[in-house]
């Protein structure tokens, strides 16, 4: 049982890593699209208020779609998430804290508004996306504890796996 925990501590902490990298790679993409686009434009020596609207249009899309899909789609996901994941960690049983449509939510509301180049970064939705990992994690452990108890492995296998 320890083996499997830590296991899935070090699952977790590279689920994790490998999510601040795939926001921070599209969210670079999204940057590269749009400051391609406003480069387009001003070689084309169009009028200023052209690139201006352009480029605080994009802005604008970017953050409303973010706010969109926070208010429509998982209204829990909206702020940092720090103040939520104190709350679990302290035993507040925060409702539907580790749900996928929430995960998907934080992740694509992350990239689309930290795009936008709102005031914010990715470092407090990414607490929360780590605590989500975590805990999902920590069910899969405690399902897969209980579905394969330690007495049906092999002695061999099971010395392999776990550290006394």
């Amino acid at each position: 049982r320890t083996a499997i925990g830590w296991t899935f501590t070090i699952v977790t902490g590279l689920l994790t890593g490998a999510i601040s990298i795939f926001l921070a790679s599209q969210t670079e993409m999204i940057r590269d699209f749009r400051s391609g686009y406003i480069g387009h434009l001003w070689k084309q020596d169009q009028k200023g208020i052209y690139i201006f609207l352009a480029y605080a249009g994009s802005n604008l899309a970017l953050a409303l779609l973010s706010s969109m899909l926070c208010l429509f789609v998982a209204p829990n996901a909206v702020g940092s998430g720090i103040p939520e994941v104190k709350a679990y960690l302290n035993g507040v049983r925060v409702q539907r804290f580790s749900s996928f449509r929430l995960f998907f939510v934080k992740v694509v509301g992350t990239i689309l508004s930290v795009s936008s180049d709102l005031a914010i970064g990715p470092e407090g939705p990414l607490v929360q996306i780590g605590a989500i990992m975590g805990a999902s994690c920590t069910k899969l452990s405690n399902f897969l504890c209980s579905w394969f108890p330690a007495k049906t492995f092999s002695h061999g296998f099971w010395k392999l796996v776990t550290i006394d």
